[in-house]
């Protein structure tokens, strides 16, 4: 099963699928990525695609509410775990700050912040 896009000529989608056979990649057809699954675009002078800038930061920003909301029991009075309550409020503005890093939204593991322990 081979996936493929066809772009234009400016680079918008302009068909995507699957096919049971093996398909060559030209400078309109692009093989091997999923159709759909990012906002995708295609650039020429390299051949490769990428995903937008701002699909790419949703996706950032749903990996820090998923932090947030493992975090939440830390705000709980009466919770037990790791480190001090002080640490955890840090630790959980800095997730909600991370927006405002200077390399948002393509952060490097050590960009986000350490959950105390």
């Amino acid at each position: 099963m081979t996936l493929f896009i066809t772009i234009n000529s400016d680079n918008e989608i302009t068909s995507q699928g699957q096919i049971d056979t093996s398909i060559d990649p030209t400078s309109t057809t692009i093989v091997g990525i999923r159709p759909a699954t990012y906002d995708t675009h295609y650039d020429p002078e390299t051949n490769t695609t990428y995903e937008s800038e701002s699909s790419y930061a949703a996706r950032q920003i749903n990996k820090r509410n998923v932090y947030l909301t493992q975090s939440d029991y830390t705000q709980i009075s009466d919770a037990t775990f790791p480190g001090t309550l002080v640490e955890w409020q840090t630790y959980r503005q800095q997730l909600r700050d991370i927006t405002s890093h200077s390399n948002w939204p393509y952060l490097e593991p050590e960009d986000w912040p350490t959950k105390p322990s």
